[in-house]
């Protein structure tokens, strides 16, 4: 059975809210995607985005219906959930809501047809200012980004990340730009998602090497048997090789207490009044200390008392109340600019990839990246994607096969899987990158899927114990193309003597 209900009162799924039987064949189906815009790890995380259409014979969905139980109800941002169980296992097909795009009935074919975007959406539009931290995480500071959304932390699920930011700071920045600016510093294949109960899910770069749904083949899929492929792309990802790369890195350091912002505006202010200065400085900055008389400020008149909302950043709100009436100029804000001390060029290249294809550069900056870390996304990129990765689009018609539900509804993003296809010879394993669906019910219920190949392993793998295998024999591997066997410490025969060596 599949399950669509719209939570009309943002009270919880009840009775009211299932739609399901408003979706009439032949009136437009139920769609929608999530994932990558290109199937492929190079490519950015979108928000998830589908469309239905529901009926509106009785003019229940109609706004304007007083007679309607639903008059009133209906608004944007309405949550969404659609779901399909088979047997006794239940999947979350998607978690979405309405835009903001009203509801419009279409007096001829007697249907409204909502817009759904998902929770990644709702960071559009939000601009987040934060302090300055040092040392942190990419995890952490998507973290601290949701902090200052209001996303709850139950409502997260995030991954520690790999890259180290020395110093990370928004000032006034849109959330979901900060939030890609951070996936970029990641690199790939970081992702950030929408997970089966809604909660935000982001992914580091090194997850197809710490994740079992990533490092082994969760089935085999072929254009023919129990499964049957009813569609089939192929493209061999030529777009997509990497074989040179470059990045400026900023090495910022910490300056000595100085004026990192002035004003010459005079400022007059009534008893009790307060009043909030934004103080924006050119470079971030740490250790902000209140504005003192006769340093940071001159009194013309009265007496004030000044308070920071905020000691570091790339701005600062100070607080001015007045005791008494006053006038107050030449008011400044002393911290510790944190400037930039030198710049580091950072780059890796495939000479033998170069000379095949010619150069294709790595796409996107490293806004947030360290020296080594920018070293390190762009050694991994080069060494997976010298050569071509090809890419398939496969679908699926589930109906009511029980085994091509088990075997398709479990999948989520990252999953690997096998895919054998004799007419393209591609036998071989593929990533996830992307899934539609699309449906008017259980007998045309439509899957897609967006994958990318696993990359070829790098042989032979730096080995001490294996001749032929040591210094200027082995390679390091870069971890994603021997996830199974990559040197760990927290994972039973991958350390010393079974894992494998890589960067």
């Amino acid at each position: 059975m599949i399950k669509v209900e719209v939570d009309f009162a943002k009270d919880g799924y009840g009775f009211i809210d299932d739609m399901t039987d408003r979706v009439r064949p032949g009136a437009g189906a139920v769609t929608f995607e999530f994932g990558r815009d290109q199937s492929t790890a190079l490519a950015p995380i979108i928000s998830g985005r589908g469309s239905f259409t529901l009926d509106n014979r009785d003019k229940a969905l109609s706004p304007r219906n007083t007679a309607s139980p639903l008059y009133g109800l209906i608004k944007p941002a309405r949550p969404v959930r659609i779901t399909r169980t088979v047997g006794a296992t239940t999947y979350v097909l998607g978690q979405f809501h309405t835009d903001d795009q009203p509801i419009n009935p279409d007096p001829n074919t007697k249907t409204v047809s909502p817009s759904l975007v998902d929770r990644l959406a709702d960071f559009r539009g939000q601009n987040v200012s934060t302090q300055l931290y040092s040392g942190i995480r990419t995890g952490q500071a998507i973290g601290y980004i949701l902090d200052a959304c209001g996303v709850p932390a139950g409502e997260r699920d995030l991954d520690s990340g790999a890259t180290v930011i020395p110093w990370w700071w928004e000032d006034g920045t849109d959330a979901l730009t900060a939030l890609e600016k951070i996936i970029r510093s990641e690199g790939p294949p970081a992702l950030l998602t929408v997970g089966a109960s809604g909660e935000i899910v982001f992914r580091d770069r090194h997850h197809r090497i710490t994740r079992t749904a990533s490092i082994t083949s969760q089935g085999t899929w072929r254009g023919t048997g129990s499964l049957d492929m009813q569609g089939y792309l192929y493209n061999e990802g030529w777009s997509n090789i990497v074989n040179t790369g470059t990045a400026s890195v900023d090495v910022r350091a910490a300056q000595e207490l100085q004026p990192v912002w002035t004003s010459d505006t005079t400022i007059s202010l009534t008893t009790g009044e307060e009043r909030l200065v934004t103080a924006s400085a050119t470079d971030p900055f740490l250790n902000a200390v209140p504005p003192v008389n006769g340093i940071d400020y001159t009194i013309m008149s009265g007496s004030i008392t000044t308070t920071l909302l905020r000691t570091s950043g790339g701005s600062a709100t100070i607080k001015l109340t007045a005791a008494s009436p006053a006038v107050v100029s030449n008011l400044q804000l002393r911290a510790q600019p944190v400037t930039v001390a030198y710049t580091v060029q950072v780059s890796a290249s495939d000479v033998a990839s170069i000379a095949d294809f010619g150069p294709r550069s790595f796409p996107g900056d490293l806004p947030w990246c360290g020296p080594y870390d920018a070293q390190a996304v762009l050694d991994t990129a080069v060494a997976i994607r010298s050569q071509p990765l090809p890419i398939l689009t496969v679908k699926f018609l589930v109906g009511v096969n029980t085994t091509k539900a088990n075997a398709l509804l479990a999948r989520d993003l990252s999953d690997r899987v096998t895919i054998v296809e004799p007419e393209t010879a591609v036998s071989g394993d593929f990533y996830i990158e992307s899934i539609g669906h699309e449906f008017t019910g259980e007998f045309d219920h439509a899957v897609t899927f967006g994958l990318e190949a696993v990359q070829i392993p790098v042989t032979p793998v730096f080995r001490f114990d294996v001749a032929g295998q040591g210094f200027d024999q082995g390679r390091f591997g870069q971890g994603l193309d021997e996830a199974a066997t990559v040197f760990r410490f927290d994972t039973a025969g991958q350390g010393f003597d079974q894992g494998m060596w890589a960067t």
